[in-house]
């Protein structure tokens, strides 16, 4: 596990193990992949989006966040950090063994105070960087003690890969950024089985972190120029009009009140992940269209949400980029978002007022 990915594993826990309490009201959507994918031509016209999720009505930060230090009293998800490490074996020699340590894992990586060396043999490559994985932990305290991830199901693809079938869990209810039943991975590494580093970045990735893996990387933009809808004036506070920030966002609305929002967002490494990831992924309720359903623009997975009057529409680009383009006040056709987001086009100029880091939200 690198350097970033293991200050990744702790900080994403802080956001994804609680989530955004401005999200936690939101409803579960339908499975990542239950759907058929909808193909959506750059023709085609479609409705707009809600970028921040409404803020709860009756849920305060203070009731969503524990007190710090607190203790559970009795143990959340029948797990301790006194557990003793399960036999281990890979899934041909012992398969019974294989299923009760991949279980194990699951449930305890996830453990504040489990000790730094074992935590360590329940991560992909985890030996790599055990300190600063502890020093994460510790510094999150406050949140992910109340974290636990119950397991559904496990199924054996290979002697050292399973699939695992869990939910991620705070305090007593679901995390409101995975909200849903999540399909991850587990491998058999140096006699123990271990969460995958795969799994790990689409934790990543669903809390707004970065998640890069070795290899070659595409370099993103760090500005866009994007084309507003016809009949609609540029109203962010940023110069110049049409030009919105790589982690910003471009504002336009219309006479009649009428608004529409897109917002690049920059997750190192997300263009790598698989299919069956990135399917999870735009369906977290991160990006505001979890009840949505999949649908392709410009050969590019992507997700749309359609309320009344609103809507969401979600694309993952090839160059790290996640954007959303939302609309507000309209009916279902009023805008062509999927146009708006394929003509997008780089630039090396630079919003010079109002371009809010959304690396921040979360």
């Amino acid at each position: 596990m690198n350097a970033r990915l293991a200050t990744t594993v702790a900080v994403l826990l802080l956001v994804a193990a609680c989530g955004d309490p401005a999200s936690i009201d939101r409803a579960p959507a339908q499975p990542a992949g239950a759907d058929d994918q909808t193909q959506v031509e750059p023709e085609s016209t479609m409705p707009a989006v809600v970028v921040d999720p409404p803020p709860a009505e009756t849920t305060s930060n203070e009731e969503i966040l524990p007190t710090e230090g607190s203790e559970p009293a009795e143990p959340m998800g029948g797990v301790t950090v006194d557990d003793p490490l399960p036999a281990q074996a890979d899934a041909v020699t012992d398969p019974a063994a294989a299923d009760i340590a991949v279980r194990y894992t699951f449930t305890h990586w996830i453990l504040v105070d489990l000790d730094r060396d074992l935590r360590a043999r329940l991560i992909e490559n985890g030996e790599a960087n055990i300190d600063a994985t502890a020093d994460g932990f510790e510094r999150a305290r406050g949140v992910i003690e109340l974290a636990r991830v119950v397991i559904d199901d496990v199924q054996f693809t290979a002697p050292d890969l399973a699939q695992v079938a869990f939910r991620l869990q705070w305090g007593e209810g679901p995390s409101p950024y995975f909200p849903n039943a999540m399909l991850g991975t587990a491998v058999f590494q140096n006699d123990t089985w271990r969460i995958s580093q795969r799994t790990l970045c689409l934790l990543a990735f669903g809390a707004g972190q970065p998640c890069s893996t070795p290899g070659d990387r595409p370099v993103p933009p760090t500005a866009f120029v994007v084309p507003g809808p016809a009949g609609f004036e540029w109203a962010s506070p940023s110069e110049p009009p049409g030009v919105v920030a790589a982690n910003g966002y471009g504002v336009w609305t219309d006479t009649d009140g009428l608004e529409v929002t897109v917002t690049p967002m920059v997750l190192v490494g997300v263009s790598s992940m698989e299919p069956a990831d990135v399917a999870q992924l735009l369906a977290s309720g991160r990006f505001g269209a979890a009840d949505g359903r999949p649908v392709d623009v410009g050969g590019r997975p992507a997700r749309l949400e359609v309320q009344p009057g609103a809507a969401t529409l979600v694309v993952l680009r090839d160059d790290d980029v996640v954007v959303v383009a939302s609309l507000v006040g309209a009916t279902v056709g009023e805008v062509d978002l999927a146009r708006m987001v394929m003509s997008m086009q780089p630039t090396t100029l630079e919003p010079t007022v109002g371009s809010t880091d959304t690396t921040a939200l979360g």
